[in-house]
């Protein structure tokens, strides 16, 4: 992978580029944004590149170095994941006493940590004396969904770059034209990710995902004005599948969300389940532009409900009814 196959952060990466080709690369940096947004994808091309023998401005991908790089064994090339809950100060003072040793190659040692805002308060402190006088042939890169989670200190010593959301359109356009996915399919998973590019391409290779989507949908046409006892029956199905309800609820949004503006177009031009569209025209008629914004309404109050940790059962069951009532 090269800079180029990174999908939705053209700024970040034109920077990165500038810094390698002006020999003016910093010894620590601080990637924040979302999961799943391309921080460690960016800081792997960035190590890769930065040890690349041909000294370019992307891996050259056949070179021994980027082979090493590819394949998970570079030595100087690591990264720290927590190894449980946390990182702890013995986990930072390892990466020291390594930081001391030259580069094993002809390059610069990369460390990247992955989830930087999970080192306990000791961790972070002597981290922070080794951004206090970093080695000079070390570059330091940390990943986190929150800067603030992180000592001042630690951030004013690290060129911090910010991680967008990629427009759909361009997560759209890299499924259909670099990874040949349909475009009915590519048109969900991109606007199903949120801007996050992981997401969209975990849609696409698991089929259980998909097949969830369907039952998903099936299951939200049958709630507005059915018997109230059927409709808290569906209670257990929210309940098996906890762990995947942020994706359901999105789902669920978009779903009405394309019955609402499909009733307000009558155009297939903007409906995000493409492949569904024939289900949508059909069951527009059921509803009313008040009732479809109100369901989407309820929906967004458990997401955040749920979110807050307000009690799961009682977010869903509330969320249920009221669409059943409409």
């Amino acid at each position: 992978m090269v800079f180029e196959d990174i999908v939705g952060q053209n700024n970040i990466i034109k920077y990165l580029k500038n810094t390698i080709a002006n020999k003016r690369v910093f010894h620590a940096y601080l990637f924040c944004g979302p999961d799943g947004i391309g921080k460690s994808i960016v800081a792997s091309v960035f190590a890769r590149t930065l040890n690349c023998a041909n000294k370019g401005l992307n891996p050259c991908g056949t070179c021994p170095s980027c082979i090493k790089a590819r394949d998970g064994n570079h030595p100087d090339i690591t990264d720290l994941r927590p190894a449980s809950k946390s990182i702890s100060v013995n986990d930072i003072r390892e990466l020291q006493i390594n930081m001391q040793k030259k580069p094993y190659e002809d390059g610069v040692k990369v460390y990247i940590i992955h989830e930087a805002e999970k080192m306990t308060e000791q961790a972070q402190n002597a981290l922070l004396k080794i951004l206090e006088e970093p080695p000079e042939h070390v570059i330091i890169i940390l990943l986190t969904f929150n800067q603030y989670l992180l000592l001042n200190t630690i951030r004013s010593r690290c060129q911090i770059l910010k991680f967008s959301r990629a427009p759909e359109k361009a997560i759209e356009d890299y499924l259909i034209f670099r990874k040949q996915v349909p475009e009915r399919e590519a048109r969900f998973a991109s606007a199903f990710s949120g801007g996050i590019f992981q997401k969209a391409v975990e849609f696409i290779a698991d089929d259980k995902l998909k097949a969830d989507r369907n039952d998903v949908i099936k299951l939200s046409l049958n709630i507005y004005k059915k018997d109230k006892i059927d409709v808290l029956s569906y209670v257990d199905y929210f309940t098996e599948n906890k762990d995947n309800i942020m994706s359901i609820l999105d789902i669920m949004v978009s779903l009405f969300r394309d019955i609402l503006i499909y009733k307000e177009s009558g155009s297939k031009r903007y409906i995000i389940n493409l492949d569904k569209s024939e289900l949508i025209e059909s069951e527009c008629k059921r509803y009313t532009y008040g009732v479809l914004n109100k369901i989407i309404t309820y929906i967004k109050e458990a997401y955040r409900n749920i979110s807050l940790n307000v009690n799961y059962q009682l977010s869903i069951e509330n969320m249920l009814l009221k669409i059943q009532e409409g």
